[in-house]
Order: C-alpha cells, then sequence, then structure tokens
C-alpha cells in the first residue's frame, strides 16, 4: 500500500518496528518477494516520496494514518496490546482533521468499539475520522490488485466515509461504500472464511473417498464434466496467516461459545487433514506409528507464482 501510494503521488511515512524492515526500505531493496515490487520501491524511495521511521515522533503529523498491524489471536480474538501502543501514538500525534484507515483483520466492531474509542476519548471537539478499509490483495500481484480492486469502506460517521471515499479514488481505487464498519469487518472475515470452509469440504470429501476405497479424482471428474453446477477445491493442507485465523475470528465475534459455527467446523478439519491421512495410511498398513518418519517434500503458500 505505501509503495502504490507513492507511485501515485502521495507523500508516505512508513513507520517500523523492526530496524531491519525500515533500513531495507531506505535503501530501496524489497524484504520480501513482490513481482514489480522492488524497482517500485526504489522509485519511490530515491524520488523522497516515501521513507520508513521507527517512530511518529520522528515525523511530522499525517493527513491521513493507515494501520496495518498484523493481528495474532488471543482466545480467538484479536490480540489488543500492540494496537495500545499504536493508538495512543496516534491519538497524541494527529491533528483534528485527520483520518485514520485500519486495515487489519479484527473481530466484528472492533473499529468502533476499541478503535474508535480509543483514538477519541482523550479527545472531546477534536475528533480523528475512523474507518475501516479492509486489505484483500494477493501476494504476487499485490500491486496490480491495489488498482484493480474495488476498495470496502466501512466508516464510524458520514464524515469519516467521504474522507476515506476521497482519500482511495484520488489515487484510481475505486471504492464500496457500506453503512457500518461492522458491515466492512464482516466483509473482510467472510471472505477467508467461506475460502477455508470450501477446503474443509474438498479435505471432508477426500477423506470419504479414502474410507470408502474409491478415487476421489475420478468422482470428482465424473461429476464436473459437462456439468457446470459441480465445483470443489483441491483437498491438501490449509494453513497461512488468514485462514488460519480469519473464521475463528469472525465465529467468535458472533457466536463465542454460545452455539456451534460452521466456521469452527470447517477449520478443525483443515486442521485435521493431513494427520487424519497419515494416520489413515499408516493403520491401513499395519505400520507402528513410532516406527513411521513422515518427510514433506515441499509447502508453497499463495501467490502467481506461489511464494
Amino acid at each position: 500500500m505505501s509503495v502504490y501510494l507513492a507511485k501515485n503521488g502521495i507523500c508516505v511515512f512508513g513507520v517500523d518496528v523492526s530496524e531491519t524492515i525500515r533500513q531495507s526500505v531506505n535503501e530501496g531493496k524489497s524484504p520480501f518477494f513482490e513481482a514489480g515490487f522492488e524497482e517500485a520501491l526504489a522509485d519511490a524511495v530515491f524520488s523522497g516520496k516515501l521513507s520508513a521511521h521507527s517512530g511518529l515522533d520522528e515525523i511530522p503529523p499525517a493527513d491521513v494514518y493507515i494501520l496495518t498491524l498484523g493481528t495474532a489471536l488471543s482466545q480467538g480474538a484479536p490480540y489488543r496490546e500492540n494496537f495500545e501502543k499504536v493508538l495512543a501514538s496516534i491519538t497524541g500525534h494527529a491533528k483534528s482533521d485527520a483520518l485514520l484507515i485500519l486495515r487489519s483483520t479484527v473481530h466484528v466492531g472492533f473499529t468502533r468499539d476499541f478503535v474508535d474509542f480509543k483514538v477519541n476519548q482523550s479527545r472531546p471537539g477534536n475528533p480523528i475520522s475512523v474507518a475501516f478499509c479492509p486489505e484483500r490483495t494477493l501476494e504476487g500481484v499485490a500491486l496490480r490488485e491495489l488498482e484493480k480492486l474495488p476498495q470496502i469502506i466501512g466508516a464510524i460517521d458520514g464524515v469519516a466515509q467521504n474522507k476515506a471515499k476521497r482519500f482511495f479514488e484520488q489515487v484510481g481505487v475505486a471504492t464500496i461504500c457500506v453503512d457500518t464498519p461492522e458491515a466492512a469487518e464482516v466483509a473482510k472475515l467472510l471472505c477467508n472464511s467461506v475460502r477455508d470452509l470450501e477446503f474443509a469440504i474438498a479435505n471432508e470429501a477426500a477423506l470419504i473417498c479414502d474410507r470408502v476405497g474409491v478415487s476421489f479424482s475420478q468422482v470428482v471428474e465424473a461429476c464436473s464434466r459437462e456439468y457446470p453446477r459441480f465445483k470443489i477445491m483441491r483437498p491438501g493442507p490449509v494453513g497461512g496467516p488468514c485462514l488460519e485465523k480469519d473464521p475463528l475470528i469472525l465465529a467468535e465475534s458472533i457466536y463465542a461459545d454460545e452455539e456451534p459455527s460452521l466456521f469452527r467446523l470447517g477449520r478443525q478439519k483443515n486442521r485435521e487433514y493431513v494427520y487424519s491421512s497419515v494416520s489413515r495410511f499408516v493403520n491401513n498398513r499395519s505400520l507402528g506409528k513410532s516406527g513411521v518418519t513422515v518427510g514433506v517434500a515441499g509447502l508453497a503458500f499463495k501467490g502467481f507464482p506461489a511464494t
């Protein structure tokens, strides 16, 4: 996002706790793989449009603050301690007409009940506008998708919505405004939760085929040939920073421990798939588990090419 904004003429000050990442960025070197990114990063840095810093005290007050903290889970909800520190820093740094955009994946209600409350409770009559605008890009094509994908905007009020809409549209991004931050939070979580559930269906179907001794590939081919209404993922291990947590965050946001959740069940199925497959293989061949060695030949994360 920082490089995309700088590429489109916005002056961007990045803040990160990692000295290694800051040094890499300020040298115009990418700390990760992304097609076309390093060239765009170098252009942004050496044109003076992008720089990396250790804290807000090193930069002037901004018109827009974009918060992209990673969200570790604590009892099904995002861990709040890192947010506490950053929001306190923004509260003391921002001017009154600033806009705070939250892009981190959070549970439903977090933008309103935590972020907006934290940044504005000590600023009566001097508010910061707050909007939730989720990140939805795919690794490997992120720069292209930042330009092509419409940006969902869920704001605290109409003022914040208009500010966020103008901000994204001035860099060529189409926008989809929903009525509340909660709607945008559900939209972000639902995209990944549905995808995780689709993998869970494939993994369950593969285990069923294995149990009854038929070929999953053959069944899928038979279902799909000249029949447009059957679509299923390929079975396999499902992980990564999004699918491992987003279904749990959505379920915790809505159900807590009161009701069963299909998304929780899907996550459980995907967690268990590899173990179930290997255990059945071992048991069917009467191999003692203590004498079995499992070799992992390779894992790929999503992206084009896979990272």
